[in-house]
């Protein structure tokens, strides 16, 4: 049987003042990798590589259509696990670049 996942991110910016003198800096994606086929039980590594000049607000992952990890780089926590049926995220092996 065959079941289909779709797992898909998003880069969030903050900005604290837009206006004449502010400078648009986009994110620039450079690859994103999640393995094509997982094995239950077995690890999986899924990777966003990333730039960008203005500091990112969040980086979260979703399986889906449903959040299961956020990271935001300004929180003393930056790390969130929204629990799914059928992902286990390894908090302390994951990063704003990587989610085991």
């Amino acid at each position: 049987m065959i079941r289909w996942v779709f797992i898909t991110f998003t880069l969030t910016q903050f900005y604290t003042a837009l206006d004449s003198a502010s400078v648009y800096s986009p994110v620039s994606v450079s690859s994103v990798t999640v393995p094509q086929y997982g094995v239950h039980g077995e690890h999986a590594v899924l990777y966003c590589i990333y730039s960008s000049i203005q500091p990112v607000y969040s980086v979260r992952w979703y399986k889906n259509g449903k959040e299961f990890f956020s990271y935001l780089p300004g929180k003393l926590s930056p790390v969130s696990v929204h629990h799914l049926p059928g992902i286990n995220v390894e908090v302390t092996k994951s990063s704003m670049n990587y989610v085991t």
